[in-house]
Protein backbone atom coordinates (compact mmCIF):
# COMPACT_ATOMS: atom_id res chain seq x y z
CA UNK A 1 0.00 0.00 0.00
CA UNK A 2 1.05 3.78 -1.09
CA UNK A 3 0.69 5.98 0.97
CA UNK A 4 0.21 9.58 -0.48
CA UNK A 5 1.53 12.53 1.83
CA UNK A 6 0.35 15.88 0.99
CA UNK A 7 1.39 19.32 1.48
CA UNK A 8 3.55 20.84 3.82
CA UNK A 9 3.85 16.82 5.73
CA UNK A 10 5.50 16.02 2.25
CA UNK A 11 7.76 18.51 2.44
CA UNK A 12 8.68 17.76 5.88
CA UNK A 13 8.87 14.39 5.30
CA UNK A 14 11.21 15.47 2.24
CA UNK A 15 13.30 16.88 4.46
CA UNK A 16 13.92 14.91 6.87
CA UNK A 17 14.37 11.65 4.81
CA UNK A 18 16.76 13.72 2.54
CA UNK A 19 18.51 15.15 4.93
CA UNK A 20 19.10 11.76 7.15
CA UNK A 21 19.90 10.68 3.11
CA UNK A 22 22.65 13.42 2.73
CA UNK A 23 24.15 13.13 6.24
CA UNK A 24 24.19 9.45 6.70
CA UNK A 25 26.08 9.10 2.76
CA UNK A 26 28.61 11.66 4.42
CA UNK A 27 29.13 9.93 7.87
CA UNK A 28 29.01 6.36 6.47
CA UNK A 29 31.73 7.08 4.20
CA UNK A 30 34.26 9.18 6.22
CA UNK A 31 33.60 6.63 8.95
CA UNK A 32 33.78 3.05 6.49
CA UNK A 33 36.97 4.68 4.12
CA UNK A 34 38.66 6.78 6.87
CA UNK A 35 41.43 6.52 4.94
CA UNK A 36 39.80 7.53 1.53
CA UNK A 37 37.98 10.15 2.17
CA UNK A 38 40.34 12.79 2.30
CA UNK A 39 41.16 12.14 -1.04
CA UNK A 40 38.02 13.64 -2.31
CA UNK A 41 39.62 16.54 -1.76
CA UNK A 42 42.03 16.10 -4.10
CA UNK A 43 44.57 18.93 -5.37
CA UNK A 44 42.57 21.76 -3.01
CA UNK A 45 45.32 23.95 -1.45
CA UNK A 46 45.37 22.54 2.75
CA UNK A 47 44.86 26.46 3.51
CA UNK A 48 41.18 26.38 1.84
CA UNK A 49 39.87 23.46 3.11
CA UNK A 50 39.00 25.29 6.67
CA UNK A 51 37.70 27.98 4.65
CA UNK A 52 35.84 25.61 2.62
CA UNK A 53 34.57 23.69 5.52
CA UNK A 54 33.59 26.82 7.33
CA UNK A 55 31.15 28.00 4.47
CA UNK A 56 29.64 23.99 4.56
CA UNK A 57 28.14 25.72 7.98
CA UNK A 58 26.74 28.78 6.73
CA UNK A 59 25.52 27.08 3.96
CA UNK A 60 23.40 24.50 6.05
CA UNK A 61 22.38 27.93 8.31
CA UNK A 62 20.67 29.01 5.16
CA UNK A 63 19.20 26.19 4.02
CA UNK A 64 17.13 26.50 7.38
CA UNK A 65 16.65 29.76 6.18
CA UNK A 66 14.71 29.08 3.05
CA UNK A 67 13.80 26.60 4.43
CA UNK A 68 11.96 27.72 7.30
CA UNK A 69 9.74 30.55 4.99
CA UNK A 70 8.48 27.64 2.84
CA UNK A 71 7.12 25.78 6.10
CA UNK A 72 6.35 28.86 7.78
CA UNK A 73 4.50 30.72 4.69
CA UNK A 74 3.91 29.04 1.47
CA UNK A 75 0.21 27.57 1.69
CA UNK A 76 0.13 24.19 -0.43
CA UNK A 77 -2.85 25.87 -2.72
CA UNK A 78 -2.28 29.12 -2.65
CA UNK A 79 1.57 29.63 -2.58
CA UNK A 80 2.91 30.63 -6.50
CA UNK A 81 6.28 31.10 -7.75
CA UNK A 82 7.96 32.29 -11.05
CA UNK A 83 5.56 32.00 -14.32
CA UNK A 84 2.76 30.58 -11.83
CA UNK A 85 4.62 27.41 -10.86
CA UNK A 86 2.85 25.61 -7.73
CA UNK A 87 4.33 24.37 -4.57
CA UNK A 88 5.08 21.28 -6.29
CA UNK A 89 7.88 23.65 -8.31
CA UNK A 90 9.67 24.01 -4.63
CA UNK A 91 9.50 19.98 -3.65
CA UNK A 92 11.40 19.10 -7.01
CA UNK A 93 13.91 21.71 -6.46
CA UNK A 94 14.29 20.23 -3.33
CA UNK A 95 14.34 16.84 -4.18
CA UNK A 96 16.48 17.40 -7.63
CA UNK A 97 18.90 18.87 -4.15
CA UNK A 98 19.01 16.31 -1.71
CA UNK A 99 18.81 12.95 -3.94
CA UNK A 100 21.91 15.00 -5.86
CA UNK A 101 23.43 15.59 -2.31
CA UNK A 102 22.96 12.39 -1.44
CA UNK A 103 25.08 10.93 -4.05
CA UNK A 104 27.57 12.68 -4.59
CA UNK A 105 30.08 11.42 -1.67
CA UNK A 106 29.58 7.71 -2.42
CA UNK A 107 30.10 8.42 -6.01
CA UNK A 108 32.69 10.19 -5.70
CA UNK A 109 34.30 7.70 -3.20
CA UNK A 110 33.67 5.19 -5.49
CA UNK A 111 35.10 6.58 -8.48
CA UNK A 112 38.47 7.13 -6.42
CA UNK A 113 38.74 4.02 -4.75
CA UNK A 114 38.33 2.08 -7.33
CA UNK A 115 40.44 4.26 -9.85
CA UNK A 116 37.22 4.58 -11.97
CA UNK A 117 37.98 7.95 -13.76
CA UNK A 118 34.92 7.85 -16.43
CA UNK A 119 32.57 8.01 -13.35
CA UNK A 120 34.08 12.09 -13.12
CA UNK A 121 31.71 13.24 -15.91
CA UNK A 122 28.93 11.95 -13.52
CA UNK A 123 29.92 13.29 -10.78
CA UNK A 124 29.61 16.98 -11.88
CA UNK A 125 26.74 16.06 -13.54
CA UNK A 126 25.43 15.25 -10.27
CA UNK A 127 26.72 18.45 -8.75
CA UNK A 128 24.86 20.44 -11.60
CA UNK A 129 21.69 18.84 -10.63
CA UNK A 130 22.15 19.93 -6.92
CA UNK A 131 23.52 23.56 -8.39
CA UNK A 132 20.04 22.88 -10.62
CA UNK A 133 17.95 22.42 -7.52
CA UNK A 134 19.69 24.99 -5.28
CA UNK A 135 19.47 27.72 -8.15
CA UNK A 136 15.75 26.93 -8.13
CA UNK A 137 15.09 27.30 -4.61
CA UNK A 138 17.03 31.26 -5.14
CA UNK A 139 14.60 32.01 -7.42
CA UNK A 140 11.19 30.34 -6.18
CA UNK A 141 12.29 32.45 -2.81
CA UNK A 142 12.41 35.98 -5.26
CA UNK A 143 9.45 35.10 -6.54
CA UNK A 144 7.42 33.28 -4.17
CA UNK A 145 3.66 34.92 -3.38
CA UNK A 146 2.32 35.76 -1.00
CA UNK A 147 5.54 36.88 0.21
CA UNK A 148 5.15 35.96 3.79
CA UNK A 149 6.94 38.51 6.11
CA UNK A 150 9.35 40.95 5.40
CA UNK A 151 12.19 39.45 7.36
CA UNK A 152 11.69 35.82 6.38
CA UNK A 153 11.47 37.07 2.53
CA UNK A 154 15.22 38.70 3.12
CA UNK A 155 16.31 36.22 4.98
CA UNK A 156 15.21 33.65 3.03
CA UNK A 157 16.79 34.61 -0.03
CA UNK A 158 20.02 35.35 1.79
CA UNK A 159 20.14 31.98 3.13
CA UNK A 160 19.25 30.81 -0.61
CA UNK A 161 21.74 32.84 -1.67
CA UNK A 162 24.55 31.85 1.16
CA UNK A 163 23.28 27.87 -0.03
CA UNK A 164 24.37 28.42 -3.14
CA UNK A 165 27.89 29.72 -2.35
CA UNK A 166 28.79 26.28 -1.13
CA UNK A 167 26.68 23.98 -4.40
CA UNK A 168 26.68 26.19 -7.05
CA UNK A 169 29.81 28.41 -6.42
CA UNK A 170 32.06 25.83 -4.46
CA UNK A 171 30.77 22.25 -5.40
CA UNK A 172 29.80 22.87 -9.08
CA UNK A 173 32.15 25.52 -10.73
CA UNK A 174 35.51 25.21 -8.19
CA UNK A 175 35.29 21.13 -6.89
CA UNK A 176 35.54 19.67 -9.76
CA UNK A 177 38.38 21.53 -11.17
CA UNK A 178 40.92 20.16 -8.29
CA UNK A 179 38.93 16.35 -8.25
CA UNK A 180 40.44 13.61 -9.78
CA UNK A 181 40.45 9.98 -9.78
Amino acid sequence: MVIMLKGKTSFIVLNIVGGIAVLGSYVLCIVGWPDDSPKLWGAIPPTIIPVYTANMFVAALGYFLFSWRALRWCDVEQTRFVGGRTFKSLMACYAAMLIGSALWMPLSLYAVVNNLGWLTPWIVVDLGVVAAGSLGIVVCMVTMTPQGSRASRVASIVGACLFCSQTVLLDFCIWPWFFSV
